[in-house]
């Protein structure tokens, strides 16, 4: 090998290096970070899909039980990538039976349903499981991809879904993006509360009552939503992935609601 080759080929290794490292900054770059409480959720959406905004998420999730914290979407609102956070005491045990639980539910939910994966993964590091299947229903014809863990004593879930007609053009950047998902623990400062002195003795008033009543119900819907209301636990306890389930609870079959 002559002189004139090595430095040739040492212009292309350089180029190369250059190349790789631009299109890893470029990915940087359109990383977003988000935060819901104590949890930090971060990723690179797929190219062509922005953030939406809250009235966007309320009118296509208005009928959610759990509606995501977080969504994206394409223009044409056929591809959607959706984030959730949800109940407490969280924990790789409980992930094991959810993931059975959600599996028996999709099968007894959906008539034309296709699985496509339904495994473990680990996502820079975590563990997660996979549920990707394929739903036809009236004239739409959807592929879903959940990703779910616990974190933080609560349960993760990122949906990345689209119509069939689109998935397969989006499928790449979709599964891309389900790679670079990350989270984190974020710092919450403590609550301060001042009593006022003439009140310290004072009976709980009608505004305590209410507290403890919107607290208990919180406790109830969280409950539910691990799947911890006994033997009902198999019908009414997953009725809140089954109201997002159904469809997401969109009015219209549509890709973000044809999964759980």
């Amino acid at each position: 090998m002559n002189k004139l080759t090595t430095n040739l080929l040492k212009v292309c290794l350089v180029l190369l290096l250059i190349l790789i490292g631009h299109g890893s900054s470029t990915a940087q770059t359109r990383r977003v970070e988000l935060i819901d409480g104590s949890i930090g959720f971060s990723f690179v959406p797929p190219s062509g899909l922005a953030a939406m905004s809250r009235e966007s998420m309320a009118s296509v999730y208005d009928q959610s039980a759990i509606p995501p914290k977080f969504a994206f979407s394409d223009k044409d609102k056929k591809v959607f990538v959706s984030i959730s956070a949800y109940g407490q005491n969280a924990n790789e045990d409980e992930l094991v039976r959810m993931k059975k639980s959600m599996e028996t539910h999709a099968e007894k939910t959906y008539q034309k349903l296709s699985w496509l994966e339904r495994d473990w993964v680990t996502i820079n590091g975590h563990k997660w499981f996979r549920l990707k299947f394929r739903v036809v229903g009236g004239t739409h014809d959807v592929v879903n991809d959940f990703y779910v863990t616990d974190w933080a004593g609560s349960y993760v879930l990122f949906n990345f879904n689209a119509e069939s007609v689109k998935y397969d053009a989006f499928k790449s950047e979709l599964e891309a993006s389900a790679r670079t998902i990350m989270l984190t623990l974020v710092a919450v400062p403590p609550i301060r509360t001042t009593i006022p002195k003439n009140r310290e003795n004072s009976q709980p008033s009608l505004w305590s009552s209410k507290v403890n009543r919107a607290t208990s119900q919180r406790s109830w819907r969280q409950n539910l939503a691990q799947g911890e209301a006994s033997v009902a636990s198999e019908t009414l306890g997953w009725r809140l992935f089954e109201n997002e389930a159904r469809f997401s609870g969109r009015k219209v079959l549509s890709p973000a609601k044809a999964g759980f």
